[in-house]
């Protein structure tokens, strides 16, 4: 989880998420998408750690943790 306890107010937990497993996450809430777009580093299937829901779909997956800012 991110410094923010999972508030959204950090991206700390930004992670990308692969492209095959994306469609398959939770909505993103209008707050998650307002944060990860105001990062330099936001990618395609960005998403914050603490508001993804993890499912048994994230079994043998890799995500990838973006470059610091």
């Amino acid at each position: 989880m991110g410094l923010c306890g999972g508030n959204i107010s950090c991206a700390t937990c930004h992670i990308i998420v692969p492209n095959s497993l994306y469609p398959l996450l939770n909505e993103q809430s209008f707050e998650e998408e307002e944060l990860l777009s105001s990062q330099s580093n936001n990618e395609d299937h960005s998403r914050l750690g603490c508001q993804t829901i993890i499912t048994k779909d994230f079994e043998d997956v890799t995500i990838k943790i973006p470059k610091p800012i």
